[in-house]
């Protein structure tokens, strides 16, 4: 619950937190470029993440649903998939991980009290912490609903199989000698010439031959997985929003 909490109002914490940190803060130009460093791997960090991920890092709920053209959608992959390519493949939550190498660098940059430094960055990996939790939690949970639902679709299949070959005996045995005679005659259509071998070894063990996997389909199940710009692009609040903020602290150094 209070995991829900933090990452629905994230954002709100994160600009208290910045204004406090900036109204006791004693930035120079040298701590100012100091930041800077940080500031741009954690932005490096997050553009990259969100080339795999795009706008499901953005949404207000976990595992909740976005309003759009008056149609509210579910997210795509929010946080009903896990990635594994890119930064995935190394940091479990590279968007977090940027998150933290911005605020460290905006402490470095705004230069406060080095006890107000320790409570900002603890005060971050808790709040973090639950948040992942949190997440974790609801993926659990979506996978156990998922179990469920296969198992009870897999039960309604069996027995409706199971109906459906009763009747199929019951015809049988009405129709009598004419359907064990379309039968032998459909097994002697069914059986190779001499010296021809069958199509498909799956053919040959009275098997339906698997369909392969067509070009289009190969291209579509890879880009869900591979880096695109369009998504990445999302990051421009984030620029904007640090960009603002390292500019503040250039003002004050100058007052």
């Amino acid at each position: 619950m209070l995991g829900r909490f933090l990452f629905r109002w994230r954002d709100v914490i994160g600009v208290l937190a910045f204004g406090v940190v900036f109204w006791l803060a004693r930035p120079t130009f040298g701590s100012c470029f100091a930041g800077l460093p940080f500031l741009l791997a954690g932005l490096a960090i997050r553009f990259w993440a969100s080339g795999y991920i795009g706008v499901e890092g953005r949404v207000r709920e976990i595992g909740g649903q976005r309003e759009e053209r008056g149609v509210r959608r579910e997210e795509e992959g929010t946080p009903h998939r896990r990635i594994v390519t890119g930064p995935y493949r190394i940091l479990r939550h590279p968007l977090y991980i940027g998150n933290f190498l911005l605020v460290v660098g905006m402490l470095v940059a705004l230069r406060p009290a080095w006890w107000l430094m320790v409570v900002v960055l603890v005060g971050f990996i808790a709040e973090y912490g639950l948040i992942v939790a949190a997440e974790e939690k609801d993926l659990a949970g979506r996978r156990i609903q998922s179990s469920e639902s296969r198992i009870q679709n897999a039960e309604v299949r069996t027995a409706n199989g199971a109906l459906s070959d009763r009747g199929r005996r019951g015809q049988g045995l009405e129709a009598g000698g004419r359907s064990q005679k379309l039968e032998a005659r459909s097994e002697s259509a069914e059986q190779p010439a001499w010296g021809s071998e069958p199509r498909d070894k799956s053919e040959a063990k009275g098997q339906k031959p698997k369909a392969k996997a067509g070009a289009n389909g190969a291209r579509l199940e890879a880009s869900g997985e591979q880096f695109l710009v369009v998504r990445a692009l999302c990051e421009w609040r984030t620029w904007v929003v640090t960009g603002v903020a390292w500019g503040l602290a250039i003002v004050k150094a100058l007052v």
